[in-house]
């Protein structure tokens, strides 16, 4: 390996991982997220979040479904309009690899949809798949059975809300409604979502969709998001590191190899020279 090859890769190296430890101290959440218009606002901190989606021990199925819905929809803002100025692309210092994948296939990752949960809040952005997956992992997390669903346009969640029974209900946090229909009854008879969202100028549009084929409940996020996005995005976050080191390494491997013989060069030619 010549010079200049090593020279480049140990620039790449160190401004990856310069880039790596500068977004460690740099925030995902984009400060004007909070200043979204209102209705998309941003109501919740990540921290009031994460505090208020605590289960209560007695707390029923139904009981946390229900508040849990409303949290994720206060606190998970809806970009709209503005998905350009506020991380809807994963910023370079958070990750160059999921970054650069927006410019390479902007369909799948700008705006991008976080399979990780946690992630999602963190960012504290998304619409209503992102929503549902968050809501779905935490329900989980609480030992509610949670699923995601996949409507025609639209993504909602279905949690059993009553295990005895084995209930089922859709839950919309985009919307922030509790709809008590599993979604067999509702595919059945649409019409029976009309009074939960008869207050949206789009209700019919979304009665429609509940009726539209092909509607289809994802068991898991992998499932929802597909292995591939669900896999890529995970190993991103150890390759961001792996890359650099790896560049850094191979870069400066040769000079490692050669100065203990050098060393050993030095100090013969050392000895000789006082002999």
């Amino acid at each position: 390996m010549n010079k200049i090859t090593r020279t480049i890769l140990f620039i790449t190296g160190g401004l990856l991982l310069g880039l790596n430890i500068v977004g460690i101290f740099l925030p995902l959440r984009h400060p004007d997220i909070y200043q979204l218009k209102p209705g998309d606002g941003l109501l919740l901190t990540e921290s009031q979040f994460y505090d208020r989606a605590q289960r209560k021990q007695e707390e029923t199925p139904l009981a946390y479904a229900t508040r849990l819905n409303s949290i994720v929809h206060n606190g998970i803002a809806s970009y709209g309009n503005a998905i350009d100025r506020i991380n809807g692309q994963i910023p370079i210092y958070k990750n160059y690899l999921l970054f650069f994948a927006g410019y390479i296939y902007p369909q799948l990752y700008r705006p991008y949809e976080f399979c990780n949960y946690q992630k999602a809040i963190e960012r504290g952005l998304g619409i209503c798949s992102q929503q549902s997956i968050i809501l779905t992992e935490i329900l989980r997390k609480n030992n509610i059975p949670a699923h995601i669903v996949g409507l025609s346009g639209h993504v909602v969640a279905t949690a059993q809300i009553d295990p005895t029974q084995n209930t089922w209900w859709i839950l919309e946090p985009y919307y922030d409604k509790i709809i008590p229909y599993d979604l067999t009854e509702i595919e059945h008879k649409p019409e029976l979502v009309r009074p939960y969202y008869a207050s949206l100028p789009n209700v019919n549009t979304l009665v429609e969709t509940y009726a539209a084929p092909g509607n289809r409940i994802y068991p898991t996020t992998k499932s929802y998001a597909g292995w591939k996005k669900y896999y890529i995005e995970k190993l991103s976050y150890l390759f961001i590191w792996i890359i650099p080191i790896a560049c850094l390494i191979v870069a400066c491997l040769p000079r490692l190899i050669l100065w203990p013989a050098q060393k050993a060069s030095n100090a013969k030619t050392y000895a000789n020279a006082n002999h």
